[in-house]
C-alpha cells in the first residue's frame, strides 16, 4: 500500500492534456446518451419519454461537440501528445470515464424500474450531473496546462447550464406545465 507522500508525489505527475480531458468528457457523454436511450424503452408514458429523448439528444449532442473540439485541437497540432505517465500503473482516460455516474454500465438504470415520475427522474438527471461536475472539478488538479483548465472550466459550465435547465424542466412538470425542448450550446474552442 502507498503511503501519502508517495499518493500525493504520484500525483503531481498524472497530468491529462486537453485532448485527454476532452475525450474524457467525450466517453461520458456517450455513457450517459447509452443510459438515456435504454431508460427510454422502461416508459410508456409519452410525456416521460419525450423528457428522456431530449437528454438523450442532449449528451449525444455534447459527445459530437467534444469530439470535434478534439479534432480541432489535433488538427491545429496542439496537446495531442499523451500524458506523461506510465500507462501500466495508471488508467487510461476513457477508464476515468468510468468513474462516474454514467459508468460503461451505468447503475443509476438498474434503479429505474419505468414507474418514477417525470419529477424523480429529473431529480435523478441533476443528482448525476452535479456528480459529472464535482469529477471535473476534481480532475482539474490533474490539468497538464491552462488549456487542459480551460477544457475543463468549459465542461462545468455547460454541465451547470444542462443542471439549470433541468431544474427549470423539474419545476414545470411540478406544477404541469409544458416545457420547451431542452437547447444544446455550441463549442467555444
Amino acid at each position: 500500500m502507498l503511503s501519502m507522500a508517495q499518493l500525493s508525489a504520484r500525483r503531481r505527475h498524472v497530468r491529462f492534456n486537453a485532448s485527454e480531458i476532452l475525450e474524457i468528457a467525450e466517453q461520458i457523454k456517450c455513457n450517459a446518451s447509452r443510459f438515456y436511450s435504454e431508460a427510454v424503452e422502461l416508459f410508456a408514458d409519452p410525456d416521460i419519454r419525450n423528457t428522456l429523448l431530449e437528454l438523450f439528444d442532449w449528451e449525444t449532442k455534447y459527445e459530437d461537440i467534444f469530439r470535434d473540439m478534439r479534432k480541432r485541437l489535433s488538427e491545429q497540432g496542439r496537446e495531442i501528445r499523451p500524458s506523461e505517465f506510465e500507462y501500466d500503473t495508471l488508467p487510461h482516460v476513457r477508464a476515468m470515464a468510468g468513474l462516474t455516474v454514467f459508468a460503461v454500465k451505468p447503475y443509476p438504470l438498474r434503479r429505474l424500474t419505468g414507474r418514477e415520475s417525470k419529477q424523480e427522474i429529473l431529480k435523478r438527471t441533476i443528482k448525476n450531473e452535479l456528480d459529472i461536475v464535482v469529477f471535473f472539478r476534481g480532475l482539474k488538479n490533474f490539468a497538464r496546462d491552462r488549456a487542459a483548465r480551460d477544457q475543463i472550466d468549459y465542461i462545468i459550465e455547460e454541465e451547470m447550464r444542462l443542471i439549470d435547465i433541468v431544474k427549470q424542466l423539474r419545476q414545470a412538470a411540478l406544477v404541469g406545465k409544458a416545457s420547451a425542448p431542452i437547447p444544446v450550446g455550441s463549442a467555444r474552442f
